[in-house]
């Protein structure tokens, strides 16, 4: 599959189910699904690879907007996932442009395609159970009042129990 640097927001706002087993490779090696990564808290995880020029330019946004969020009693996980690319590649980048978040394999483009994404940088946030809140082009206005919002409704289930 030959993936698209830039595309339309076809996917944007779509109520998308992800497929459960979806297995995920750390760069270390170790296999992880979704729920390993956010057990009760937001998922923010954007697909993107070290070759895209849009994800290259994205990147500073996104890791600003996880510097908003970080000390959040709530703070979601965040986790990239790089997309037909290999550990060693993908652990220089991180290193050099200061990459945040669990950094993530897809080096076959298994799950890309299991989840019917057609164009990269793509951001998926999942609530705290697990439902897409948002799927789309990494738009930080956009991400900010999802997240927003997401972070508001799990302070008010914190105090409510």
């Amino acid at each position: 599959m030959g993936l698209v640097a830039h595309a339309p927001d076809a996917l944007a706002g779509s109520s998308r189910d992800i497929p459960a087993g979806l297995e995920w490779q750390r760069l270390d090696g170790a296999k992880v699904q979704w729920t390993d990564l956010h057990p009760g808290r937001p998922l923010i995880v954007v697909f993107w690879a070290t070759w895209c020029s849009v994800c290259k330019k994205e990147w500073p946004k996104l890791v600003a907007l996880y510097d908003e969020f970080e000390d959040s009693a709530v703070a979601p996980v965040w986790a990239a996932v790089s997309v037909g690319e290999d550990a060693a590649v993908v652990s220089r980048q991180v290193a050099v442009r200061g990459l945040v978040g669990i950094q993530l394999l897809d080096p076959l483009e298994k799950n890309f395609e299991a989840l019917g994404l057609k164009y990269i940088p793509h951001v998926f946030v999942l609530d705290a159970e697990g439902t897409v809140a948002y799927s789309g082009r990494p738009k930080v206005k956009k991400l900010r009042k999802v997240l927003s919002g997401l972070l508001e409704s799990n302070i008010s289930a914190e105090e409510g129990r």
